[in-house]
């Protein structure tokens, strides 16, 4: 009798362990979606503001509102900015990893 209650404890705990392995697994999921939607927001208020900088600037010098194409080139840009940035960094991250593996 002492033998089937420890099977059924040890069923039990391995089903904690299962559920309990489950829910970290949904955590870690639903922390990569907020911080992929923090990124997201963070990336489109940055837009935002460098639109709207712009913008005020477009509106001083012409007295006018820009147009929906000079909106558009303006993103465009920006998004160029954007990737022309990352890989200079990641360029950098790829000369850093470099120079230290030549000091080995």
């Amino acid at each position: 009798m002492s033998e089937h209650l420890g099977l059924l404890n040890f069923r039990e705990r391995m089903e904690a362990m299962r559920e309990t392995e489950e829910k970290r697994k949904e955590w870690e999921t639903n922390d990569k979606n907020k911080a992929e939607l923090a990124r997201i927001e963070a990336e489109r208020a940055e837009l935002e503001a460098h639109l709207r900088r712009r913008g005020e600037r477009f509106v001083e010098m012409t007295g006018e509102q820009p147009s929906r194409k000079v909106l558009e080139d303006w993103r465009d840009e920006f998004a160029t900015g954007k990737v022309a940035a990352e890989e200079a960094e990641r360029e950098e991250r790829f000369d850093k990893a470099a120079r230290e593996d030549d000091l080995f």
